[in-house]
């Protein structure tokens, strides 16, 4: 009996959406995926560990990473939470940035293989605005909205990386070879119409060109 399922049913570069579904069974994919929590709370259940989100409080589901999403059964109001669902290899990440985005937001500790999650108490500004901008435009549709989607996910990103860094909780590379060529697979894939420099791809492996061209064969 399958334990859990691969889910990557996304035919778009984004989907966004508020919810209250609190039902999903186990589940991964190859793309990235933000909660945020507008009210009430669930439970996030994430390889080995659980965690309750609340209102405010705004989670990051890495790649790969199996996930399910059910209730708190202590939340006595309505739950209503924002699902964004993102690929970070077509985000269009600016070269000089890819190397440290993909540290903070494709690569896991080996010892932590945890979602991120940041509290409400801990971010600054109102994370509710961005987040209603973002689908406002998603489903608003106007002239250049899928700019204007991309620049929100990015001052998200941003927003979380900042304050990753603040709490000396940065993401750095594991040392599974394994998990870093699925990721570089996926990026050879999104790129294939550019020029790909295998120089670039060792250094975004923190590896030497001679150790990735051997490891990669």
């Amino acid at each position: 009996m399958e334990m859990f399922e691969y889910i990557d049913e996304m035919k778009q570069p984004y989907d966004i959406f508020y919810t209250d579904w609190v039902h999903s069974e186990l589940h991964w994919h190859y793309y990235s995926e933000i909660l945020y929590i507008v009210s009430g709370s669930i439970r996030v259940i994430c390889n080995d560990g659980e965690t309750v989100l609340r209102k405010g409080d705004i989670c990051y589901l890495y790649p790969l990473q199996l996930h399910s999403i059910k209730a708190d059964k202590t939340c006595m109001e309505p739950v209503k939470y924002a699902v964004i669902k993102f690929n970070m290899y077509t985000l269009g990440i600016p070269q000089t940035y890819i190397r440290q985005m993909y540290d903070c937001f494709v690569y896991r500790t080996e010892n932590t293989d945890f979602c991120m999650v940041i509290r409400s108490e801990k971010l600054t500004g109102s994370m509710a605005d961005v987040v209603q901008d973002i689908f406002e435009e998603y489903t608003e549709k106007r002239e250049m909205y899928m700019l204007a989607v991309q620049s929100g996910i990015y001052k998200l990103l941003i927003i979380m990386a900042r304050q990753m860094e603040i709490n000396g909780e940065f993401k750095h590379k594991r040392a599974d070879g394994d998990v870093y060529f699925n990721h570089i697979l996926e990026y050879i894939d999104a790129h294939s119409s550019e020029q790909i420099e295998v120089q670039e791809l060792a250094e975004m492996c923190s590896m030497s060109y001679s150790h990735f061209a051997r490891s990669f064969k």
